[in-house]
């Protein structure tokens, strides 16, 4: 079972500019990534993979709550 982490629109902020700014930020940009302490891994597109991929490393870190966000493109928009 995937566990998916809620995060404060102040931390989700936060982290999300830390990933848009410097040379670094285009690998995530439009990615579904996973935040596990300081890792950060970049999701399969395929959903049944991404299921697996998290589901392994949940069994091999039990200890740590991943945070599962989308890191929008620079210049996207989202709705309010």
């Amino acid at each position: 079972m995937l566990k998916f982490i809620l995060m404060t629109q102040s931390n989700k902020n936060k982290i999300l500019a830390s990933f848009l700014s410097g040379k670094v930020a285009k690998k995530y940009q439009g990615k579904q990534v996973l935040i596990v302490g300081k890792k950060i891994y970049i999701l399969p597109a395929n959903d049944q993979k991404a299921a697996d991929f998290v589901n392994n490393l949940l069994a091999k870190t039990p200890q740590i709550t991943p945070t599962i966000t989308f890191v929008p493109k620079q210049g996207m928009t989202f709705p309010h």
